[in-house]
């Protein structure tokens, strides 16, 4: 279900906390089963916000623009190249800062139903499923955190916003759906893995240090293309410059150097296919120094240079 404007937010509080229990959706109609709905929310909104709603498994992102959503105290601030997951049954609160140009969201909120098959499936064998189509579901409450849109989920939201510009029911949406939500479950499951790879005793402390760490991956998610050092990453993390690069590579296999170079290549793809920016541009916004640099960096892991890419 596709809505184009943010519904009454008394009646989605209070809709939210009873789980929707009239089985009235926000259009009026009757919802064929009971629970939250699966919806797409795409509209554009400035100096919004939106509190105390009781949370479906939802992804958060934007489009255009910035937005923050805070659950339990822990704010995330989104802008187009990250997305926040939240689990069900958390209350959050979305903000959407007062700015000269407003903020595109386009939130995925999965209902019930969809979540419980989509975890099903996710979480037990193919053979597994055929043997007892009626398995426990497994799933983990997920850290609050940014996550990087990665190219795969990029092209599925694409893909998504085109078929619903096509203003038509289209039978491949929860296909679609289903995509997103596996590669996006798939991202936050990663953050669970890494509390188990650091290397401590108690389950309290890895529990402890993850959270630094995750607040330093959102710091690097909103000033990829400014120019911080590791003691800079380090002090947002609470933590030692060489207790951070250790326990970093622990959780997540990589640098915090190789992460940053990872998300601004990434990015430079993105800008090279959907901009005019020259490469200098895009250097420069990414925070190299040097043009030639750039080049060299993006020939070498991607095996063809930048302006191949583009063409």
């Amino acid at each position: 279900m596709l809505i184009r404007e943010f519904p009454d937010i008394n009646w989605i509080r209070k809709q939210s906390r009873n789980d929707f229990a009239d089985g009235i959706a926000s259009n009026g109609r009757q919802l064929v089963s009971k629970g939250w709905p699966t919806v797409v929310l795409n509209t554009k909104s400035f100096g919004t916000e939106r509190n105390g709603i009781i949370s479906p498994f939802s992804v958060f992102l934007n489009l255009k623009g910035t937005s923050q959503i805070r659950v339990d105290n822990k704010i995330v601030t989104l802008d187009e190249n990250s997305f926040c997951l939240v689990n069900p049954g958390q209350s959050y609160d979305l903000i959407i800062p007062e700015k000269p140009e407003s903020t595109e969201v386009f939130n995925l909120h999965f209902g019930n139903e969809f979540y419980n098959q989509a975890i099903r499936v996710l979480s037990h064998s193919t053979s597994s499923l055929l043997d007892n189509p009626n398995l426990k579901l497994e799933s983990n409450e997920l850290p609050i955190r940014s996550f990087w849109k990665e190219d795969a989920i990029l092209k599925k939201i694409d893909l998504l916003k085109s078929k619903y510009s096509q203003g038509i029911e289209d039978p491949t949406e929860d296909d679609i759906l289903f995509d997103i939500f596996e590669l996006t479950y798939q991202e936050s499951q990663k953050g669970i893995n890494a509390i188990e790879s650091i290397k401590s005793m108690k389950v309290t402390t890895r529990k402890e240090i993850i959270s630094r760490l995750l607040v330093a991956l959102d710091f690097m998610h909103s000033n990829f293309t400014k120019e911080v050092s590791i003691d800079d990453i380090a002090n947002v993390a609470m933590l030692s410059k060489f207790h951070f690069l250790r326990t970093f590579k622990e959780a997540f296999g990589q640098t915090p150097h190789q992460y940053l170079t990872k998300i601004r290549l990434q990015k430079s793809k993105e800008l090279l296919k959907q901009t005019s920016w020259s490469i200098s541009e895009i250097s420069t916004y990414l925070g190299y120094q040097q043009p030639n640099s750039f080049t060299r960096l993006f020939s070498k892991t991607f095996e063809v240079s930048p302006v191949a890419f583009r063409n």
